[in-house]
């Protein structure tokens, strides 16, 4: 998730967009690469505890390497990165950004890393991501799926062995509520699960009745949800493969967040 965001804000601007391209990487620049490019690494995390819930902020410690084909445009790359991310604040492929700092800087005698940043970030991912990686988790060794549980539905088909979860996000709407400066929301999610048998739908019934206990807990592990609520259930058959069973189970998750979050 941090990858993803820092790609996004190192690509973004056009300054940076026009020297960078797509070259920013994890952990280490590839072999020859073209400069120049930027190699990120998280080297600490750190999240917030509460006295009954975890609020979901995360403090996180994050190295850039800028590499350029000389020294002047290592550092003029690094000045555009200083201004784009210097006490960014917003919202970016689903995580919150609470604040960005820059802790250090320094040249360093390598081809690899000329000039080095240290950041440290502080970020909450949204409600919703937060939701459904809980549920990712939640579901992972769970059920006769084990761990073959995607969000991505071209992950899913491409798993060896069945049955498979991919897990769907549909609406989020709002919801009835009272207290002032909040807001209430129900989650409409889907579970497809996919399995094979002599009779496919029976096959995902083992599944299902997995998934569903497992997801009991939910409201009480994550802050701010309060009830889980299975709306409705579809079987399908897949065409290219009569064997294999498809169930979808439709869920309301209901939550509340304060009405200036996401």
């Amino acid at each position: 998730m941090i990858g993803s965001a820092l790609f996004a804000l190192l690509t973004g601007p056009p300054a940076l967009r026009q020297l960078l391209e797509s070259r920013v990487y994890p952990l280490r620049l590839p072999p020859e690469p073209q400069l120049p490019a930027v190699a990120y690494q998280l080297i600490g995390e750190t999240r917030a505890r509460g006295p009954r819930r975890n609020p979901g902020l995360v403090t996180s410690r994050v190295q850039l390497s800028i590499v350029g084909r000389h020294y002047d445009e290592a550092h003029l790359l690094a000045s555009l990165i200083r201004q784009q991310l210097s006490r960014y604040r917003g919202q970016i492929v689903g995580l919150d950004i609470r604040d960005m700092q820059e802790t250090d800087s320094h040249d360093q005698d390598d081809v690899q890393a000329p000039h080095l940043l240290a950041y440290r970030l502080e970020t909450a991912m949204s409600h919703i991501e937060t939701i459904m990686q809980q549920l990712e988790q939640t579901l992972s060794g769970q059920t006769p799926a084990g761990p073959r549980i995607s969000r991505s539905l071209e992950r899913g088909y491409s798993y060896d062995d069945f049955p498979v979860i991919v897990l769907h996000q549909h609406n989020d709407l709002p919801a009835e509520g009272s207290p002032l400066g909040m807001a209430y929301r129900q989650l409409q999610v889907e579970l497809e699960i996919l399995a094979e048998g002599d009779t496919p739908h029976a096959a995902c019934d083992p599944v299902l009745s997995a998934a569903h206990l497992a997801l009991q807990p939910l409201p009480v592990k994550l802050p701010g949800c309060h009830s889980l609520v299975l709306d409705s259930l579809q079987w399908e058959y897949d065409e290219d493969n009569p064997a294999l069973g498809i169930c979808r189970a439709h869920y309301r998750i209901h939550y509340r967040r304060p009405e200036a979050e996401l």
